[in-house]
C-alpha cells in the first residue's frame, strides 16, 4: 500500500493528469489537421492520450494495421495494430516534442503504406 499512495502522491507532484489534458488536447488538434485527412484514414478516435487510427484500405480484404505499424516503428514509433487499427498510447508523461515525433512517424508511414 505504501508504494502505490506514494505512486498516487508522485502523480499529484509532478502535475502528470494536467500533462495529460494538455498533451491530449494537443495531440486531438495534430490528429485532425494532419492524420483525419488523409486518404488512408477512415476514422480518428482519442480519449485522453490513447487514440485509435481507423485505416481505410481501398479493397475489402487488404489489410494496413501491420504495415503502417512496422513502418512507423522503422521510424522509430511504436505502434501496435488491431486490425486495422493503428493504436496510439503514449506515456502520461509525453513531452510535446516527443507528441509531434510519433505523429510525423505515423504521418509518413500512412503515406508510405498508402503509395504501394
Amino acid at each position: 500500500c505504501a508504494v502505490a499512495r506514494r505512486h498516487l502522491e508522485l502523480l499529484d507532484e509532478l502535475a502528470v493528469l494536467a500533462n495529460v489534458r494538455a498533451r491530449s488536447a494537443e495531440l486531438q488538434s495534430m490528429l485532425d489537421a494532419r492524420v483525419a485527412p488523409h486518404r488512408a484514414v477512415r476514422e480518428v478516435r482519442l480519449q485522453g492520450l490513447m487514440g485509435g487510427i481507423e485505416l481505410a484500405p481501398p479493397r475489402d480484404g487488404l489489410r494496413w494495421g501491420r504495415r503502417v505499424c512496422a513502418a512507423a516503428v522503422e521510424r522509430g514509433v511504436l505502434l501496435r495494430p488491431l486490425g486495422d487499427v493503428g493504436v496510439v498510447m503514449p506515456p502520461l508523461t509525453i513531452t510535446s516534442p516527443e507528441l509531434h515525433r510519433i505523429v510525423d512517424a505515423l504521418t509518413d508511414a500512412l503515406d508510405e503504406v498508402a503509395a504501394a
